[in-house]
């Protein structure tokens, strides 16, 4: 039973009301519950602690520490867009 199951249950909740409650869909929560080695992001993470009325860091053991190639070159490329934006909209910021 993942640290998320066990929590979920002692709180009462079925993965559905967690679902309504932390805006997580309810697949993802049951993905996090079931698979081995599943990671959410900070943002999933932080929205489940806030349902769950826990302390921030309970469910860390969840968090996925690093991103994937294909995630870190998308950031990148978004990054590098954002401030391409900035740029056009004030051209004499440097």
């Amino acid at each position: 039973m993942s640290n998320l199951q066990k929590i979920r249950l002692e709180k009462g909740l079925s993965i559905r009301e967690l679902a309504v409650k932390s805006g997580v869909t309810a697949s993802a929560i049951s993905r996090l519950e079931t698979v081995e080695g599943r990671k959410a992001t900070r943002l999933t993470v932080y929205k489940l602690e806030k349902a769950l009325e826990l302390p921030e860091g309970t469910l860390v053991d969840l968090l996925d520490t690093g991103l994937s190639e294909r995630a870190r070159k998308r950031a990148f490329e978004q990054h590098a867009k954002k401030e391409d934006h900035q740029k056009m909209l004030n051209p004499l910021v440097a």
